[in-house]
């Protein structure tokens, strides 16, 4: 393509140049008394080339009147291209757990209408691996002044920061003030789940269950882990046995079977005497987990029908034959019928097995009422000295 073009500039130059041989044309300038003659081509070559150099002489013009301007531009992008390089070098940093060098890339390098935000950030985090929590506030601080509009996103980062460090007061106020400004926000809200169950604030995490499960905040395990929490730490904090009854009426079925709120529940019934109730709750909570604690509350609840309690003890004992708990329990309910032989034997059982105060003490009482004072007062003994040791 090249070697045609050639020729075809080569073939009209030869033709330009006979035609211009032939006849060379004849240019006259006259001005006032002053003429120019030259022939035709040469003028035309002249008038080119000076329209070529006005042409530059415009352009170097306009080139010295926007100098500055180009100057400044230029000035700027270097700058810009220096703090990104500087940025890079604070984030690669702060991954690798550098954390000064990381504080002094990121604080020193932000640009106010880029990267300000996102380095202060940063450098707050990088401070805040230091201990500096002075400085991570100011660089918050800054970062908040750098775009007012992230808001959340600086918020966000504080109550994190905060909540490592065991600021769980600060992190809560936090965390209300933005759950208050974005009540939408699911992660603030998972964030205030979290610090309620650090600071044991109850109530709080209560509030927020529903939303919780319903936005599918949080897996299924957390959920539950975090209805059980606020469900028993509620239960614990009512003051009187009033109290209780009424707030385990509030609590969802499901919970009122878990062994952990019965073990706190139960002692309310059995001071005010619902023995019925117990012992209902009691068995349809074994049938779901087999929980020892229950085992032991069991064998106090005396219903007036306790042979049906000894019939359900006798079933468990055939699936938990080794288990010294149960072996107490069926004692207990023996020694309530005055079956003193049987209660004696699964005691001194249970005791073999895994000895305890509590079986000591119940085995001293069955002595006792055997009328065998010697060896009722040898068992109480052996009891003190178990809760001595």
């Amino acid at each position: 393509m090249r070697t045609i073009l050639l020729l075809l500039f080569l073939a009209a130059s030869v033709v330009i140049g006979l035609v211009i041989a032939k006849d060379p044309g004849y240019l006259l300038i006259a001005f006032q008394d002053w003429t120019v003659e030259m022939p035709l081509w040469l003028g035309l070559i002249a008038i080119l080339v000076a329209v070529y150099l006005l042409s530059l002489t415009i352009k170097l013009l306009l080139a010295l009147v926007h100098a500055p301007g180009a100057t400044g531009s230029w000035l700027r992008n270097k700058r810009l291209q220096r703090v990104r390089r500087r940025t890079v070098r604070g984030f690669i940093a702060l991954a690798e757990g550098r954390w000064k060098e990381a504080e002094h890339l990121l604080a020193s390098s932000s640009d106010k209408r880029h990267t300000a935000l996102i380095n202060y950030l940063c450098a707050a985090t990088a401070a805040h691996r230091q201990g500096k929590i002075e400085l991570r506030d100011e660089y918050l601080r800054l970062a908040h002044k750098a775009d007012g509009r992230a808001d959340i996103a600086i918020g966000i980062t504080q109550a994190r920061l905060q909540m490592e460090i065991g600021q769980n007061e600060q992190s809560l106020a936090t965390l209300k003030r933005l759950y208050r400004i974005a009540p939408d926000h699911n992660y603030i809200l998972e964030l205030l789940a979290q610090v309620c169950v650090q600071l044991n604030d109850w109530q709080e995490l209560a509030n927020n269950l529903e939303l919780l499960h319903k936005r599918h905040i949080v897996d299924e395990k957390t959920y539950n882990n975090y209805s059980k929490q606020a469900y028993l730490g509620l239960l614990k904090q009512c003051n009187t046995d009033a109290d209780k009854k009424s707030y385990w009426q509030t609590i969802p079925v499901q919970w009122r079977m878990d062994a952990d709120l019965l073990v706190e529940y139960l002692p309310v019934l059995l001071h005010e005497g619902e023995m019925l109730a117990a012992e209902s709750l009691v068995k349809h909570s074994l049938r779901k987990t087999w929980d020892n604690r229950l085992v032991r509350f069991y064998g106090r609840i005396h219903i007036k029908d306790i042979d049906r309690q000894i019939k359900a003890a006798e079933h468990w004992l055939k699936r938990h034959q080794d288990d010294p708990i149960l072996l107490l329990c069926l004692a207990r309910l023996y020694s309530a019928k005055a079956i003193w032989g049987q209660a004696r034997d699964l005691l001194e059982n249970s005791i073999s097995i895994s000895p305890s105060a509590e079986a000591y003490y119940v085995l001293g009482h069955v002595y006792e009422n055997m009328g065998d004072k010697a060896k009722a007062q040898e068992n109480y003994q052996a009891g003190l000295r178990l809760c001595i040791a």
